[in-house]
């Protein structure tokens, strides 16, 4: 170990008897044990400074790790761009410095981090205190509650922007500590009952006292469940009178029930599941032991923040000087955006959606995740990162040509107060990726990795304002600024644990509409010992699922090649399978024809396969036999 270089250093080594093996006798990589880290402080220099035991408490507290080595880094322990934002927080409050999560990517070391703070000068407030404050009568929306109202008042009470999640419950199930559990989390978190009718033209918030939650009980079957399923999540809520939560409980037998809960997106995002599902837990556990929940009272509530963000972003009419910094830095780097990128669609945006959504996913193996980390580690880049860099490729690969504004969610919650809080924080932001000039592999890396980081550095003013700034063209139908989003998503903490039951999260059913005309979620997979999960939620109208199913393919194909070189050129990354190779250097060549191909096109494609090292692109021909949908073509 002495002479390898610190990425390639293992963090944790785990002894075992004997590795567990699979019924064919393959290694069996779900039956690994998880490695437990313990920091580095047993083989590394411990923290001393002030500075430095505050930022090692700190990795140790949002990492799960119980001893934290000044020379350990953030990532390295399990940290990710989400825990990142979390970090910078909480450094905030300890410390009263504004860190940026540009500095905890160059300086991920507690040693490194430390080092930087107590560089900073002593600052001016960045952000004003977030606490309870009078409100007004009538309470107003936050921004992005605003943008969800005018599109339920445009489009009527619909399901596309319901939050499913459900859970199969395997035990002795207690239904009215179950029901009176939610309640209690209801009466915990305003946002949930919280309506928004219309005053005057203008949404409101009205928290409602006493607000009684839908709770429905019904019989279901293995084999019906999912149509059942798909039934609770595309159940419309009228956000003027209906609080926005539902909770069907559908029983399969005695002892085998699923737990279906739906959130209106106006009141949660994906963050929230976490501290919902723990307070159901703590509400579930106290109501079987017959007493109402005794936790500690939230600091604050949803319409606090919608005043603070009032605050800190100012009036529409007169923003601070944050909101003006901001909204500067997006009209400058959108300046000239493509009005939309040529995804490869099997069919043109009709005027009136009618196919809905559809998902598909697919698992990117352990030991490609295992060959790309030392690489992440090498450039500083997070695996969402990564993942942005890989969809950019495949994209441009099938023809989105080289600039490619790509959509990332940022968490939004700037204060350690609103981990705990149930509500609609998170925002979209902007990555306008630049192919040009066939650049490695490795260097697309770092591109991506200083455009997400600007992009974070400038995500407290809300996508809307961005949108109104840049003035894009508009169509119906079509996300305006980006019509492809990419997220990373760590799923700890999104499972019940619901008192002596046995608790499952359930995959999504397939989605009633889709958002974007492409989404990419990327997961952590702990059952496969370092893999990751990827789901592409994909519009019905435009794509066909075989098309995504191939999409899907060749972004493994990209990480695969990315984790062999890294410093392959764009140029000759190769996106096509052996089959689809096959095909078109044996059966379009004229030795044999693909259905559905005309001899333009299968000369087109015979051209481009003799261009050595071309990044030719030839036309959309998807749903020909060949099953190749639109061909780039490296002869390699």
């Amino acid at each position: 170990m002495s002479v390898l270089p610190d990425y390639l250093v293992p963090a944790v080594v785990v002894v075992l008897d004997a590795f567990p093996v699979s019924p064919n006798g393959k290694l069996d990589r779900r039956a690994l044990p998880a490695p437990e880290f313990a920091g580095g402080v047993a083989a590394g220099r411990e923290p001393t400074t002030p500075t430095e035991l505050v930022v090692a408490g700190l990795f140790g507290e949002l990492l799960g790790v119980e001893r934290v080595g000044l020379d350990d880094s953030f990532f390295a322990l399990g940290g990710h761009s989400l825990l990142a934002a979390r970090l910078i927080s909480q450094i905030r409050v300890s410390i009263g410095r504004p860190v940026s999560i540009r500095s905890v990517f160059d300086a991920p070391t507690v040693a490194a981090l430390a080092a930087h703070l107590d560089a900073l000068e002593e600052p001016a407030q960045a952000y004003p205190a977030l606490v309870t404050t009078d409100r007004p009568d009538p309470m107003p929306l936050s921004a992005a509650q605003r943008r969800l109202w005018f599109l339920y008042r445009f489009d009527g009470p619909s399901s596309t922007y319901n939050l499913p999640f459900a859970a199969r419950l395997i035990g002795p199930l207690d239904l009215e500590a179950l029901r009176v559990a939610f309640g209690d989390v209801v009466a915990r978190h305003e946002t949930l009952r919280t309506v928004f009718p219309d005053q005057d033209g203008t949404p409101v918030q009205r928290v409602l006292d006493g607000a009684e939650v839908p709770f429905t009980v019904a019989d279901s079957t293995v084999h019906g469940l999912a149509a059942h399923l798909r039934d609770v999540f595309e159940t419309p809520i009228r956000l003027e009178t209906e609080i926005p939560i539902l909770v069907t409980l559908l029983r399969l037998a005695a002892d085998d029930h699923v737990l279906a809960l739906v959130v209106h997106h106006i009141a949660g995002d994906d963050w929230s599941t976490g501290p919902l599902l723990r307070d159901l837990a703590a509400a579930y556990a106290a109501r079987r032991s017959g007493h109402a929940p005794a936790w500690t009272p939230l600091a604050v509530q949803y319409a606090d923040y919608t005043l603070w963000q009032e605050r800190l972003l100012g009036a529409a009419d007169h923003p601070s000087d944050l909101a003006n910094r901001q909204l500067a830095y997006w009209s400058e780097t959108l300046a000239g955006l493509p009005d939309a990128v040529p995804l490869p669609t099997d069919r043109q945006r009709p005027p009136i959606p009618v196919a809905g959504g559809g998902r598909v996913r697919t698992e990117i193996p352990a030991a490609t995740m295992a060959a790309l980390r030392p690489l992440l580690a090498e450039t500083s880049v997070s695996e969402l990162m990564l993942a942005h860099t890989a969809v950019a490729v495949v994209l441009h690969k099938l023809g989105a040509g080289m600039d490619l504004p790509i959509g990332a969610l940022v968490a939004g919650r700037s204060d350690p107060a609103l981990e705990s809080l149930v509500g609609f924080f998170v925002n979209t932001v902007v990555l306008r990726i630049d192919l040009s000039g066939d650049p490695s592999l490795r260097e697309l890396l770092h591109r991506v990795r200083r455009t997400a980081l600007d992009a974070y550095a400038n995500a407290d003013v809300p996508f809307d304002n961005v949108v109104e700034k840049v003035n894009p063209n508009r169509v119906a139908g079509r996300h305006p600024l980006i019509q492809t989003l990419v997220d990373f998503w760590n799923p700890a903490g999104d499972n019940p644990g619901l008192d002596g039951l046995a608790a499952t999260a359930l995959e999504p059913t397939e989605p009633a509409a889709a958002k974007f005309d492409l989404s990419l979620t990327f997961t952590a997979d702990s059952r496969s010992g370092g893999g990751l999960l990827a789901s592409a939620e994909y519009d019905a109208d435009l794509f066909d699922r075989a098309t995504i199913d191939r999409l899907l393919d060749r972004l493994i194909r990209v990480l695969a090649t990315m984790a062999a070189d890294a410093d392959v050129p764009l140029s000759q990354v190769d996106v096509l399978s052996a089959d689809e190779r096959r095909v078109l250097l044996t059966e379009w060549s004229g030795r044999g024809s693909a259905p559905g191909m005309d001899s333009g096109n299968a000369l087109a494609a015979l051209v481009a396969a003799e261009s050595v090292g071309s990044d030719a692109v030839v036309g959309s021909d998807s749903g020909v036999g060949s099953g190749v949908s639109v061909v780039d073509v490296w002869d390699g």
